[in-house]
């Protein structure tokens, strides 16, 4: 039996059009933390663009959530 103590990913898309003139992509890191009682979810980004709130439920429902069910399950 698997268990997983630790997760981590990095997502990337291309930067916005607002964005960074220097960047072509923006950045996003997406890691589980146990504090002792259970895991959470910790996100660092210099930069990343939102169009909408559909665009932050897809990011939930794919990485994060997914991410959280297999560290508090495994």
């Amino acid at each position: 039996m698997i268990s997983v103590t630790e997760y981590k990913k990095q997502l990337s898309q291309e930067e916005d059009s607002c964005g960074r003139s220097n960047e072509t992509h923006q950045y996003l890191d997406i890691e589980t933390t146990d504090n002792g009682a259970g895991y959470y979810a910790v996100i660092k980004t210099d930069r990343w663009a939102f169009d909408d709130r559909e665009d932050w439920i897809k990011l939930w429902d794919d990485h994060i959530e997914p991410m959280l069910k297999e560290v508090n399950e495994g």
